[in-house]
C-alpha cells in the first residue's frame, strides 16, 4: 500500500520545483493518489483544469515513470520540449522520426532512462516498440485525450483501439485516461474499451464559472468582433473554420489598427513558431486561428476567446472556449453567429462523409501518387502533400480530407499531423582537405570544424544537425550557417539535406485492387448521424432562451438544477428583474425607431437621455432573440414587425 502522506509530501515539493506552484488545482491530488496507490483512473478535466500535470507529476514520484499515449505530435513535441527545459528527461516517439535516432531513443527507453515517453497509438503496432517497451518498468500508462477512443465523440481515432492489448499485456499496471470533455456515453466507452478496473472517476464540469459565455447575432461579423477586441485589453483569441478567413480577419483588424496575426497548419514551421512564440510572450495581443492553434499551448491570461465561426460540436467549442482565464480571472467566451451560419455548417459537415464510390476513387489516385504497387505499401510511411495530389489529379482538398478519414475510420491507413525532418550531413572530403581549403573559405571551414566537433560519426554516417547550434558555436547567424552549409554541399565537402515539414501517410495494409478496397456503408453511416446529432447539440445551445450552460450540461450528461448566471441570457434575466419595466419601455422605443434601418450610433443620438449601457443591453438582447438583424454596413432592422408587441426582455 502506498504511503499517500509522503506522497502528498513530495507532491507539492514536486509541484514547487517544476512548476512552481504552491497549490494544486482542484481535484488533481485526488487523481495522482488513485494513481499513486495503482488504481485505475478516468477524469474529466475542463480545458486548464491541469490534465497533464496529472501523469507528469506522477511519472516523476513513481519508480520507472510514465508511457503517455497522445494523438498529435506537436502536442507531444510541446509537451517535451517542456520537459527538457526543466531538467525532466522526456522523448516523443513518432513515425516522423529518424530511424537512427528512434532507435536510439528505444534503447534508452529500455534503459530506464526517460520519466515521460509520449507515442502516438499508431507506435502500438510496432513490434520494435514493443520489443523495447519489455525491457522498461515504467510505473503506468497515461493515455491523453481518451475521448479519441470512442466512435460516439467529436474525433474519433481508431488507432485508439489498440491500447486495450496494452493493457492486456500489463494487466497489473495502472491506466489513467484524460480528457477535457466526454458525454455519458463517451465515458462509459472509454472505461469499456480500455478495460478500466473500478476506476477512480473524476468529472468536472464543462463550464468555468469565470468565463461569460455569449451568443451575437449579427450580419456583420467584422464590425461585431472590432467592437469586442476594441473594448476588451488583454490576449484574445479568435478561431475561424479555413485559412483563407483567419488571413483576411486578420489583415481586416490590422488595417484598422489592431494588430494581429494568423495562425493555421498552412504556414512553415518557423513562420508558427514566431507566431506562437509572439503571441505567448504579448507582443501580439490577437491570434486568429483556426482549431490547429490552441492544444498544448499554455497561456493563463487570456481574456476572450470569439467564435468567428462554430465548430461543429459542443466538445469542440467547450474545449477552445476553456483557453480563456485559465489565471481564474473575468474572461469571456463569444460567439459570432450569422443567419445562415448553421445550415452552411452542415453542408461543411455533410461534405465531410462523400460516397464511396468517390472513395474507391480517391484511393486508387492515392497509390498511384505514392507509388505503391498493388500488394505492397503495407507498414510504410509515405510523405504526403496534400496541394501537389489535389493539382496533379483535380481533386478539392476537401474531398480528398474527408476520404483519407474514412480510410482512417476503416484501419486502411492513418495519417500523421506535419513531421518535422531535422537537418543531415555527412562528410564527403577528409580532415587534411579541409585545411588546404581553410584559407579561401573561412567560414565554410569553421563550420566544418564545429560539425566534427559537435557530431561525432558525421565523418561515417549521416547525421541530424541543428543550425541553430552551428551557428552559436560560429558566432554566425543560422541563416548564414545554412547558406555555408548549402555551399559545401554544392562544392562537395559535404552532404546536405535542410529540414522540411511535411505530413505523412502510413499504410496499415498492402495495396488491395481498387475493386477489393473493402468499406463499411454501416459504418459511415453511423459516424454521419452521430455528427448531425452533435450539430443539432450546437443549434440547440444557439438558440437556448433560458440558460446555455443548462442546454449544454445536459448534452454532457451534468445536473444543473439551477441557472449558470454566467451567460449572456442569466445576465439579461438578472438586468430585466431589477428594472424589468424600464428595459420593455427601452425596447419598445429602440423597435419604433428601426421602423427604418439604423446603425446603433443613429439609435444613441436618437436616445440622448437614455445611459448607453442600457441601449446596448437591450440591442444585444433583440439581436441574441433574433428579434432583430445587422447588415454589412452596421445598420439594425427588424425582422418580423408585426410581432413587436407580443416581445418581453425575458422573464
Amino acid at each position: 500500500m502506498a504511503d499517500l502522506a509522503l506522497f502528498r509530501q513530495e507532491a507539492y515539493r514536486l509541484l514547487r520545483q517544476y512548476w512552481g506552484y504552491e497549490d494544486f488545482r482542484p481535484r488533481q491530488l485526488s487523481i495522482m493518489e488513485a494513481v499513486v496507490e495503482g488504481r485505475d483512473v478516468m477524469a474529466v478535466l475542463p480545458t486548464g483544469g491541469g490534465k497533464s500535470l496529472c501523469y507528469q507529476l506522477p511519472a516523476l514520484y513513481l519508480p520507472g515513470g510514465a508511457l503517455i499515449i497522445s494523438p498529435l505530435i506537436a502536442l507531444m513535441n510541446d509537451q517535451v520540449a517542456w520537459a527538457r527545459k526543466r531538467g525532466i528527461p522526456a522523448v516523443a516517439l513518432h513515425s516522423g522520426m529518424d530511424p537512427a535516432i528512434l532507435e536510439q531513443a528505444l534503447e534508452r527507453m529500455s534503459a530506464g532512462m526517460y520519466k515521460l515517453v509520449y507515442v502516438s497509438p499508431e507506435r502500438l503496432r510496432s513490434t520494435r516498440f514493443l520489443e523495447a517497451l519489455a525491457g522498461w518498468k515504467f510505473g503506468f500508462l497515461a493515455v491523453d485525450e481518451a475521448h479519441c477512443i470512442s466512435q460516439w465523440g467529436h474525433e474519433f481515432r481508431p488507432a485508439y483501439l489498440e491500447i486495450v492489448h496494452l493493457r492486456q499485456a500489463y494487466p497489473q499496471m495502472p491506466v489513467m485516461a484524460v480528457t477535457a470533455t466526454a458525454t455519458r456515453q463517451v465515458r462509459e466507452d472509454i472505461i469499456r474499451l480500455l478495460d478500466l478496473h473500478h476506476p477512480f472517476e473524476v468529472t468536472g464540469s464543462f463550464s468555468r464559472a469565470n468565463i461569460h459565455y455569449a451568443v451575437v447575432r449579427t450580419e456583420d461579423k467584422l464590425h461585431a468582433l472590432l467592437q469586442i477586441v476594441k473594448t476588451i485589453p488583454g490576449s484574445k483569441l479568435v478561431y475561424c473554420r479555413d485559412r483563407r478567413t483567419t488571413v483576411q480577419v486578420a489583415r481586416w483588424l490590422s488595417e484598422q489598427g489592431i494588430p494581429a496575426a494568423a495562425y493555421h497548419a498552412g504556414l512553415t514551421y518557423e513562420e508558427r513558431e514566431q507566431r506562437q512564440q509572439a503571441w505567448l510572450t504579448g507582443n501580439t495581443e490577437n491570434m486568429v486561428c483556426t482549431n490547429a492553434f490552441g492544444m498544448g499551448i499554455h497561456k493563463d491570461d487570456v481574456r476572450v476567446v470569439i467564435h468567428y465561426h462554430m465548430p461543429e460540436s459542443l466538445e469542440a467549442y467547450f474545449q477552445e472556449t476553456g483557453r480563456a482565464g485559465r489565471d481564474g480571472l473575468p474572461a469571456q467566451a463569444t460567439a459570432l453567429v450569422g443567419l445562415h451560419d448553421l445550415d452552411q455548417l452542415q453542408k461543411w459537415v455533410l461534405s465531410r462523409y462523400p460516397d464511396l464510390e468517390t472513395v474507391r476513387q480517391v484511393f486508387a489516385s492515392l497509390m498511384n501518387y505514392l507509388q505503391i504497387p498493388a500488394g505492397t505499401g503495407g507498414g510504410r510511411a509515405f510523405d504526403f502533400y496534400l496541394p501537389d495530389f489535389c493539382q496533379r489529379f483535380g481533386y478539392r482538398p476537401m474531398v480528398v480530407q474527408a476520404v483519407l478519414r474514412i480510410l482512417e475510420w476503416e484501419g486502411w491507413l492513418y495519417r500523421t499531423d506535419a513531421v518535422v525532418h531535422p537537418s543531415v550531413a555527412r562528410f564527403q572530403i577528409s580532415r587534411s582537405d579541409l585545411l588546404e581549403l581553410q584559407q579561401i573559405y573561412p567560414l565554410e571551414a569553421s563550420v566544418a570544424e564545429i560539425l566534427l566537433r559537435l557530431y561525432p560519426g558525421i565523418a561515417d554516417v549521416p547525421v541530424a544537425i541543428d543550425e541553430g547550434q552551428i551557428a552559436r558555436h560560429v558566432g554566425a547567424s543560422r541563416m548564414q550557417v545554412s547558406d555555408a552549409l548549402m555551399q559545401m554541399h554544392q562544392m562537395g565537402w559535404i552532404m546536405y539535406r535542410a529540414s522540411y515539414e511535411s505530413p505523412q501517410l502510413m499504410l496499415l495494409a498492402d495495396r488491395p485492387p481498387a475493386a477489393a478496397l473493402f468499406l463499411k456503408a454501416e459504418h459511415v453511416h453511423f459516424l454521419k448521424e452521430r455528427a448531425l446529432e452533435r450539430l443539432r447539440q450546437v443549434r440547440q445551445y444557439l438558440d437556448a432562451t433560458s440558460c446555455r450552460m443548462q442546454v449544454a450540461a445536459a448534452y454532457f450528461g451534468e445536473q444543473a438544477d439551477d441557472p449558470c448566471r454566467h451567460c449572456d441570457l442569466c445576465e439579461q434575466r438578472m438586468s430585466v428583474h431589477s428594472g424589468s419595466a424600464r428595459l420593455e419601455d427601452i425596447m419598445m422605443r429602440i423597435l419604433e425607431l428601426l421602423r427604418k434601418p439604423r446603425t446603433s450610433d443613429e439609435i444613441y443620438r436618437a436616445l440622448p437621455d437614455i445611459d448607453r449601457k442600457k441601449i446596448r443591453q437591450v440591442i444585444d438582447h433583440l439581436l441574441a432573440e433574433a428579434y432583430i438583424g445587422m447588415d454589412p454596413a452596421g445598420r439594425l432592422w427588424v425582422y418580423n414587425s408585426s410581432s413587436r408587441s407580443n416581445m418581453r426582455m425575458a422573464d
